[in-house]
């Protein structure tokens, strides 16, 4: 009896010796940022954006250093910021930093350069920060410039917005996709792949305002000659016909995807849902109002199976190049 004693006592002590090494020898635990202190930074940054908030923020996305991760062993090899993560940055800085009062220039192209650095795209050149307070209100085509940047800007992120809604439905969502073909390159408002097919899809903010408070009611005539006329406040203006630029995407596309032999779906999508559209000809894509947009995608007849849907996304990011 007083042998077992003996040998009980002894694998006490030596399990507690052992536990006291493991314990001294175990690694600090890293500083972990979770993804859902992205989500809360960015309401915080839309709610009240000024010199404190912007810098806190910039401290925040560096430690966090985006959502894709890849391990070794457990430990982390390589992280980066999701395409989505990308595009609500790029969203924040034209619709949130670049307006923003409180905040210096200088201050505003350190945002800019640091969201370059982690590869988000379309901040190449440097906003006219200046028309905010009145220098450069004499130059009326960069003016109407710098408002439309910013309408189209809010119009895009109505999409995202929009778009996250299919994530609960195991579609996959890329968005400011930049895509480079042999010598070609070209860039993508919104990519989604899902059971239903793959969809390309071009946002266009025709008569929105900057703001969502602002007067957004216009009318779109695509006339037979070609010619697309947006009336608003009781003025006409020509507008870029988006046709050449859809198809080329489409193109580029599927050629791309051409060992898939999938079907892709090019959209149109117009965020202004006080836009009214009056069509007067064939268009070679479908035009989808933002209100219709998840329904559209969701009831489409097509079906691609798990394996295709690795394959596409595997080619798409191959060839990505932000």
């Amino acid at each position: 009896m007083e042998y077992k004693y003996t040998v009980v006592i002894a694998i006490v002590i030596i399990g507690v010796f052992l536990l006291t090494k493991l314990l001294k020898y175990k690694k600090p635990r890293q500083n972990w940022v979770d993804k859902a202190d992205f989500q809360r930074w960015k309401e915080k940054i839309h709610n009240n954006c000024d010199e404190k908030t912007l810098s806190d923020f910039m401290s925040f996305l560096k430690q966090y250093k985006g959502g894709y991760i890849k391990r070794r062993n457990g430990a982390i090899v390589y992280q980066d910021f999701l395409g989505n993560e990308k595009g609500d940055l790029k969203g924040i800085f034209f619709n949130v930093v670049v307006p923003a009062k409180k905040i210096p220039i200088k201050q505003k192209e350190l945002f800019r350069t640091y969201l370059r650095g982690i590869g988000v795209s379309g901040l190449e050149q440097r906003p006219s920060y200046e028309l905010r307070s009145g220098k450069l209100k004499a130059d009326g085509r960069r003016e109407d410039e710098y408002h439309r940047k910013l309408a189209g800007n809010r119009g895009e992120q109505s999409v995202r917005n929009c778009l996250k809604i299919l994530d609960a439905s195991g579609f996959s969502i890329m968005h400011g996709v930049v895509l480079k073909l042999d010598t070609r390159v070209k860039e993508f408002d919104h990519i989604v792949i899902g059971d239903t097919g793959v969809f390309v899809l071009e946002t266009k903010a025709f008569g929105m305002s900057e703001k969502a408070d602002g007067f957004d009611e216009a009318r779109l005539v695509i006339d037979t000659d070609g010619q697309w006329k947006l009336y608003k406040h009781h003025n006409m203006k020509i507008v870029k016909n988006p046709t050449e630029q859809i198809l080329e995407q489409k193109h580029f596309m599927e050629e791309l995807l051409a060992d898939t032999f999938v079907e892709v779906n090019t959209l149109l999508v117009l965020a202004n849902k006080d836009l009214v559209i009056e069509r007067k000809t064939l268009l070679l894509y479908k035009i989808v109002m933002l209100k219709d947009l998840i329904r559209y995608i969701t009831q489409q007849e097509g079906k691609i199976s798990d394996s295709d849907k690795y394959q596409i996304i595997s080619k798409i990011q191959e060839h990505r190049i932000n």
